[in-house]
């Protein structure tokens, strides 16, 4: 666990130093930001979540952490973003925070500008770059191409880059000019693995049936399991699409759709013509889909296969917590899952944007119980070796003393 002796001080007299996170939706606070705030505090800090309201809000102060409105446009709104950045360059001020944590491309953009402008040291956790694949947004190739050149500019405006990968890490290096000092790799995404949650173990059959029936899932029948945002750039509809390759087949299964779709989020079309092909394919009766759960364990717990079918993850997260749930994962060969399944090891990879591919592979799992047996075993000795949380709070409190030394 993280130690409390840091190797340096604030230095204007006070005794615990101050970390002000920011993140440009409240919706990530529960997995990326709060473990790591709570860690940061056992550690002697005292910290502060930024962001804009939402019901995860009410998760901070019960666990000794405030809370500062920050608004945020997740759109291409330069006047937004000034007026945000404005308002940031005075909290830090009257905050006097020793570090600024930045979640997400927009408050890593403009936060390192206020944090320069206010004197506050910097710690960007990217999560997932734009080297490789365009983002699903408006523009989304002309992001891709400016990406390098302005994160080349605030390379002098960042004191610790968190990466999620290798590959993350060398782009950085390669194409952009961090400094390998710098760049800290943590290999998981959210802030690793709770792996006392992350248990199979903790699940019978009574709490899997009972969670079967609230989820509307019949008896004996094997379950496909997916979790994240209902938007294009997960794969939603190449994966009901398999799953209507498999019903066709005479694949006897059932669906599980874990998510839904964010206010701030930019794409909602997706959302509708999901629903609207689950409907169309008759499909009513086999798809389950209760929008976002918390916890969420308990679903992992009822699937037989996860899969994750993205086209653009950072680290899928999700595939690495099915792996600790000793569950086998089908996902889509884009960068990030690649670093997070390793093909006929923990998973089986198919093409992105390919749901004949997705549903054969689909389809092998839950017919070869000795291959999902394989793959899962092997997923949660991975898990356990590499992802828990603990790790993860060590290696995060070693950048922050080091930053603080700076």
């Amino acid at each position: 666990m993280p130690s409390s002796d840091h190797r340096s001080r604030p230095q204007d007299g006070r005794s615990r130093p101050r970390a002000l996170h920011v993140s440009s939706v409240a919706l990530g606070i529960p997995t990326q930001v709060l473990p790591l705030a709570v860690g940061l505090v056992k550690a002697g800090w005292e910290v502060d979540v930024a962001s804009p309201d939402g019901p995860e809000v009410a998760m901070l102060e019960p666990a000794g952490v405030g809370y500062v409105p920050m608004p945020f446009s997740r759109a291409l709104n330069p006047a937004a973003h000034l007026r945000t950045m404005a308002k940031m360059v005075g909290v830090l001020r009257r905050g006097r925070y020793d570090v600024v944590h930045l979640h997400g491309p927009i408050p890593s953009t403009i936060g390192r500008i206020a944090a320069r402008l206010a004197g506050t040291r910097t710690i960007v956790h990217v999560r997932g770059t734009f080297f490789s694949e365009a983002p699903d947004m408006r523009f989304g190739a002309v992001v891709k191409r400016a990406y390098p050149l302005l994160e080349r500019a605030l390379v002098p405006a960042t004191d610790a880059l968190v990466v999620l990968t290798e590959q993350d890490g060398r782009d950085m290096m390669a194409q952009v000019g961090h400094a390998a000092e710098r760049v800290t790799v943590t290999h998981v995404g959210g802030c690793g693995i709770d792996l006392a949650q992350w248990d199979p173990s903790r699940f019978d059959a009574e709490a899997r049936a009972r969670t079967r029936r609230e989820l509307g899932i019949p008896e004996g029948v094997p379950v496909i399991g997916f979790i994240g945002r209902l938007v294009r750039q997960k794969g939603v509809l190449e994966l009901i699409d398999a799953f209507r390759i498999l019903r066709d087949e005479g694949v006897e299964a059932h669906l599980l759709m874990i998510g839904d779709v964010h206010p701030s989020e930019r794409d909602h079309a997706t959302a509708v013509e999901l629903r609207a092909r689950v409907a169309r394919y008759g499909l009513e009766s086999h798809v389950s889909m209760p929008g976002f759960l918390r916890p969420v364990t308990p679903a992992f717990a009822v699937m037989d296969v996860f899969v994750l079918p993205s086209h653009r993850e950072g680290i899928a997260q999700s595939t690495l917590e099915a792996g600790a749930m000793g569950l086998p994962v089908v996902g889509a060969a884009c960068r990030g899952i690649k670093a997070a399944v390793l093909d006929d090891v923990t998973g089986l990879l198919v093409p992105v944007e390919a749901p004949v591919e997705l549903a054969a592979a689909i389809r092998r799992v839950l017919e070869e119980p000795e291959l999902a047996r394989r793959l899962g075993d092997a997923g949660r000795e991975r898990a356990l070796r590499l992802y828990g949380r603990d790790e993860f709070l060590r290696s995060m409190v070693d950048v922050y003393d080091k930053v603080l030394a700076r």
